[in-house]
């Protein structure tokens, strides 16, 4: 099977190396899909990729507690003890959770608990065989929430795949309940059991929201006429596959599973890929600009050429009257002085540093002279939440760039203390050496 060259894939797990899923170009027009139904991972080398995952076994609901004390580690003790009592996960999970509301010590968290060997397994396939570059990993019924139309009521979602119904519940954009309703290979879908599994979550729903699901939507004309025939009042809003799919390349951050480090690792590459652009373009309009300045230059450098040569003679002329050892000692001092003020100013310096973004802490400070270039390395810490770390990189590069020409720069994050550490190591722009 030819992948027409393509460079990004969304995609599902069926089996092993095997994968199900939509390979996509951007196009003025939006995007040119072509779906696969099965991808082996040494066919997506080097492509990105947007893994959805549809596990058998998970836990999802809105979690109500009352907290006396708030902090991400008390949060997940608590989340996991929940989960523990349940029973739904026996073997290994990972958490994913966010705040939904606040009032006081009342808390409302959306909770997802996952296998690690639904997760891990797959994208360490496609990292390591595949060298694949995993954008983004979401639950599956995130992207049918997503697809809902904006400002809906409250909710029942209904999708068919191949071997399985998926069962939403959601409202207000906030996912309430999801369960996987597998399919008969021999009889095929059992819509009376459908029909029992739909009135047991509205039931559910109105005991603890309060209110009625509103509606019921399904993506399959073959799901809402059976339903239609059973007396459940169904409508049909959306069949493309592809449109439920290209959800995840606008995907809220929130529900991205992929860990914090990689999320930074990938804001920081897209932000120095624009970067690399931005300063492409404007090197084509110096360049371009520089013919008429190379010709003004040259006609106001042969004019200073010509002073400098009248300065000099009447110089020499002036020191010809003065005793030989006076002359050697002005000449001395001249070039002592030429010397110290060919240094940068520490004040001219820190008055930079002043101008960055507040609250970073200067843990080292070098300057060294090479040649007629000054070479500055620095290290830089600041307490910040993980989500801040993309804008703040941008704004203290930005504002560096002012006064540095920057050869080198490392950035890391400390998700325990939340410390971000940036190094950086350049030469002084000339403008801001003394001439």
């Amino acid at each position: 099977m030819s992948l027409r060259g393509f460079k990004n894939f969304i995609l599902t797990p069926i089996d092993g190396e095997h994968f199900e899923g939509l390979g996509f170009k951007k196009k003025r027009d939006g995007l040119e899909y072509e779906y696969y139904p099965s991808i082996h991972v040494n066919e997506v080398k080097g492509a990105n990729v947007y893994l959805l995952l549809t596990p058998k076994n998970f836990f999802m609901e809105v979690y109500q507690i009352t907290l006396p004390v708030y902090t991400p580690e008390v949060v997940s003790l608590r989340l996991k003890e929940r989960i523990d009592n349940q029973g739904f996960l026996t073997g290994p999970y990972k958490i994913f959770w966010h705040e939904l509301e606040k009032r006081e010590n009342f808390f409302k968290f959306f909770v997802l608990a996952l296998p690690i060997s639904e997760i891990d397994i797959y994208k360490e396939l496609l990292k390591k065989v595949g060298e694949a570059k995993v954008r983004a990993i979401v639950f599956f019924p995130i992207l049918l929430v997503l697809s809902l139309p904006e400002g809906h009521e409250s909710t029942l979602v209904l999708h068919k795949e191949k071997g399985l119904i998926w069962l939403v519940v959601v409202s207000k954009g906030i996912p309430y309940y999801a369960e996987m309703i597998p399919i008969d290979e021999m009889i095929g879908v059992d819509y009376e059991n459908l029909k029992r599994r739909i009135n047991f979550y509205k039931s559910l729903y109105r005991s603890e929201a309060g209110e009625d699901i509103a509606k019921t939507l399904t993506t399959s004309a073959e799901v809402a006429e059976n339903l239609k025939n059973l007396g459940e009042e169904v409508e049909v809003f959306l069949e493309s596959k592809e449109k439920i799919y290209e959800k995840v390349l606008r995907l809220p951050e929130k529900y991205n599973l992929l860990e914090e480090e990689e999320k930074v690792v990938h804001k920081v590459m897209a932000f120095n890929t624009k970067l690399s652009l931005v300063l492409f373009f404007l090197a084509v309009l110096v360049y371009s600009g520089s013919g008429a300045i190379w010709l003004w230059n040259k006609k106001l450098e042969s004019n200073i050429i010509n002073k400098e040569r009248i300065l000099e003679e009447n110089l020499n002329n002036i020191l010809n009257h003065y005793p030989p050892d006076k002359v050697a000692a002005f000449r001395k001092f001249m070039k002592k002085k030429n010397e110290l003020e060919s240094f940068p100013s520490p004040i001219n310096i820190f008055t930079h540093f002043c101008n960055l973004e507040g609250g970073y802490k200067v843990e080292d400070l070098q300057i060294r002279r090479e040649q007629n270039h000054y070479r500055l390395k620095l290290n830089l810490q600041k307490n910040l939440e993980g989500g801040a770390i993309a804008e703040e990189y941008q704004s203290l590069f930005f504002k560096l760039n002012r006064f540095l020409e920057i050869t080198n720069s490392t950035s890391s994050y400390d998700m325990k203390n939340k410390i971000f550490t940036v190094q950086v190591e350049g030469y002084l722009k000339n403008e801001f050496i003394p001439n």
